[in-house]
Order: C-alpha cells, then structure tokens, then sequence
C-alpha cells in the first residue's frame, strides 16, 4: 500500500505551538547539520509520539514535561514513550 502522507504526519492532538530551528550547511558536499526545539500541546491523552524525518539521519530525540525528561527509542522511526 503507498504511503499518502497522512501516515507521516502527528496525531491531530499533538499540536506543534512554535518551531526553534538551528542549520549549518555545507555548501562544499550538499550537506547540513543542526537541531529543532519544538514546543508541542497534547489535547489528548497518548502514551507515544511517532517522529518522522524523511531523508533525515536523527542523533537523538527527547521530550521534556515539567522535570521529566522521556528520551526516544530508535527504530525506522523515532517513538517516544511515557
């Protein structure tokens, strides 16, 4: 079955509020590196958030709730759990 887009994207009760992104290219091999900060409101109670990156090598990946720090695990995709 093709994937539509619609698999890609987060739950509708997962709410991106404000993006923070940070990019350092590499004009000489066509490359970048960098970070996102992305603040997120959850209108419904879930217990994992699917994050996809097409075309993208992630390093690592957490999500932080008051004192809480919950780190994702690797997969095909990235999945943090709480």
């Amino acid at each position: 079955m093709p994937i539509t887009g619609n698999e890609l994207r987060l739950p509708k009760t997962v709410i991106p509020n404000n993006y923070k992104v940070n990019l350092k290219p590499d004009l000489t091999s066509f490359t970048f590196e960098g970070s996102v900060n992305i603040q997120i409101a959850v209108a419904a109670t879930c217990s994992q958030i699917q994050l996809n990156a097409s075309e993208l090598e992630i390093i690592s990946a957490e999500l932080q709730k008051d004192n809480q720090i919950f780190i994702a695990k690797h997969s095909s995709s990235l999945f943090l759990f709480f």
